[in-house]
């Protein structure tokens, strides 16, 4: 399933991860504000919101959490923008804005898995891309003002660094994103088609292939029913196997309820695996099942034999006996 963004995104570990690095930098350039001495209110003041935001995010009341996980990505991006626009055009002889703008490049890429966390590739590629193009495009006129000048945040190099160096993070990013969208898909159908190829497509139960399964893996002391459906050819010859479908659906849906796994063996056959039930339980739920039925078929009838696995048992011994002890009660009603 394709993940979307909602204020129901559940906080897995690689985002509590990226929203405690823009909180931790924050509460770090705030104090090294203050050691230095350093008079900086606009800087403050942003290192505040970040700080108030990202322990909201990690630790408010749980509706505020998923409202403001969602809104992170967008929230960090402009502020890192007001940052970045500050440091080149409002205070660029600050002495923190050199470290402003070093923390603002680095930051940036962490946005960018935070949005391919959030949404499908395409989209994050999308939302990334922008970001980037809004900060080269508040870079360009103070790379032509520079041009002359070779500093680290000034010249023509600024915004060419950005470009390649984060472009090919995007490109990346973008590659590991379909790669993993494709797997979760892929890990999806396997999941539908093993799903399919373990349920019966009339009554919706398990079938057969999923009691085998089942039965490898149960413990000693789990009761398995064998139930035969009494008279399917004599509904589905006079009344169509229209009618002998709906007796089917209608048992189906009766042994569904109640508990336990219940199953679609064969064509009349059905089979219901109960891991602590007595055998006066299993028989009361049969006959449950028989009068919801006989509200439509009132001739509904149904055997069932009854097994309990003994230490050391195999699967086939043991769903043998459950069906010798269905074939048994049948025999002895028709005496």
């Amino acid at each position: 399933m394709i993940r979307r963004a909602s204020t129901q995104l559940q906080l897995t570990d690689p985002l509590r991860l990226l929203l405690w690095m823009p909180a931790v930098s924050a509460a770090v350039g705030l104090l090294l504000l203050r050691l230095l001495h350093l008079s900086a209110p606009v800087y403050a003041a942003i290192l505040l919101v970040i700080l108030c935001f990202g322990l909201l995010a990690l630790f408010g009341p749980a509706r505020l959490r998923g409202l403001l996980l969602v809104a992170a990505p967008q929230v960090y991006i402009t502020l890192l923008l007001f940052s970045w626009t500050t440091a080149l055009y409002v205070l660029p002889d600050h002495p923190a804005s050199g470290m402003v703008l070093l923390a603002a490049s680095l930051h940036l890429p962490s946005i960018y898995v935070f949005l391919f966390l959030q949404w499908p590739s395409s989209l994050a590629l999308r939302l990334a891309s922008l970001s980037l193009a809004l900060f080269i495009g508040l870079t360009l006129p103070h790379a032509w003002a520079t041009r002359a000048s070779s500093g680290p945040y000034e010249g023509v190099g600024l915004p060419l660094t950005l470009l390649f160096a984060h472009g090919t993070l995007l490109a990346v990013l973008h590659s590991f994103s379909r790669a993993r969208d494709e797997l979760a898909h892929e890990q999806e159908r396997s999941r539908l088609m093993r799903e399919l190829a373990h349920r019966d497509h009339l009554t919706g139960l398990h079938n057969r292939r999923a009691l085998e399964d089942d039965l490898a893996g149960a413990a000693a002391g789990f009761l398995l029913a064998v139930i035969d459906i009494d008279g399917l050819k004599q509904v589905n010859d006079t009344h169509g196997h229209a009618a002998g479908d709906q007796l089917l659906q209608l048992f189906g849906e009766g042994f569904r309820q109640g508990g336990g796994r219940a199953y679609r063996i064969s064509g009349d056959e059905f089979a219901l695996l109960m891991p602590d039930t007595s055998e006066a339980q299993m028989q009361a739920r049969l006959t449950a099942v028989l009068m919801g039925v006989r509200r439509v078929f009132p001739l509904a009838a149904a055997s069932m034999g009854l097994a309990r696995r003994e230490v050391g048992e195999s699967p086939d011994s043991w769903l043998s006996r459950a069906d010798q002890a269905m074939y048994a009660r049948k025999r002895l009603a028709r005496a």
